[in-house]
């Protein structure tokens, strides 16, 4: 005979941790996906995001135009300042000529004028003691005659006793005679003594003329230490003959073709005839520095901003 079944009651299963866990996750994950925009949501932030976008794009766009706009004036405006300059050279370099043959003339003019120099009253015999000189120069008789239209001191105020005499200017009648004494001068080697005292003798010249054969003394101390032979021109030229070729020296500018084409070495020298190197060029305008419309803004507002602070703190240290 069979077992009797045997039956009892029973409580249900209580829950576990893990599905308490599993079912406030997924509570949680309710909540969540409740709290994500909605589709309407993000159509309207991506609204905004547009129109803010635009925004900046119009400023920039704006900026941009005007950057290109004033690109474009600096470009038009340095073409013509490009123009108006290469035409400003030309004429500068064309006045600088002008004014070199200008200058020369001058010097022709007032070198010309010294042959005939206006006499002053002395107590002295100037004309015997000159033809006597002259005479010495040339290694001719004593008696020799020496014609001269003028003879004259320099005019200066006489020198005190054991001090240097005043110069002596004269015009030899005879330019040949006058080119001979000075040809004589330059063939002789060693001072020239006269009556025991050392005696220079220099033709006359304008003042531009020295200054600027004193502005050549270096490049005639190489030419003499060469022993390259040289001569002055007139009014103004320092001439060398070398090995059947001319080579002259009138402007500033003929300096570097000379000692290149002669191999001295480079010499800075100025220019006898530049202006005075004190005048400076007028000051030019400055151009304002150019900012966007939105720095200038920003920049505006952080002034008024830090006004207000500076306002503020004053009104709170008043009371």
């Amino acid at each position: 005979m069979a077992p009797a079944a045997v039956t009892a009651d029973s409580d249900p299963p209580s829950p576990t941790a893990s599905d308490t866990s599993q079912v406030s996750m997924e509570a949680d994950i309710k909540g969540i996906l409740r709290n994500l925009p909605s589709r309407a949501d993000l159509a309207q932030m991506l609204g905004k995001l547009e129109t803010t976008f635009q925004q900046k794009m119009e400023s920039l766009n704006s900026e941009i135009t005007q950057v290109g706009r004033r690109v474009q004036d600096l470009e038009d405006e340095r073409g013509s300042h490009h123009t108006l300059m290469h035409s400003l050279s030309a004429k500068v370099q064309a006045q600088e000529r002008h004014l070199s043959m200008m200058q020369r003339s001058l010097d022709d003019i007032d070198n010309r004028g010294r042959r005939n120099n206006l006499p002053e009253a002395e107590g002295e015999n100037l004309y015997n003691i000159l033809a006597s000189l002259f005479n010495l120069i040339l290694k001719r008789k004593p008696e020799s005659p020496v014609i001269l239209d003028r003879a004259h001191r320099s005019l200066r105020p006489k020198a005190a006793v054991g001090d240097a005499p005043r110069d002596i200017i004269c015009r030899i009648h005879y330019y040949a005679l006058k080119a001979d004494i000075l040809k004589h001068l330059r063939d002789t080697s060693g001072p020239l003594l006269y009556q025991g005292h050392e005696i220079q003798i220099y033709q006359d010249l304008s003042w531009h003329t020295l200054q600027a054969r004193r502005a050549l003394r270096p490049i005639t101390d190489q030419l003499r230490s060469r022993n390259i032979r040289y001569r002055w021109g007139f009014p103004f030229a320092l001439i060398v003959n070398t090995r059947g070729t001319t080579y002259t020296i009138s402007t500033h500018q003929d300096i570097v073709p000379f000692t290149e084409a002669l191999n001295l070495a480079e010499t800075s020298i100025l220019d006898w005839y530049a202006p005075d190197p004190a005048l400076t060029a007028p000051p030019q305008q400055k151009r304002p520095r150019w900012r966007s419309p939105a720095k200038r803004q920003r920049q505006t507002q952080a002034g008024l901003s830090q006004h207000l602070e500076e306002g503020g703190q004053t009104t709170a240290a008043g009371r």
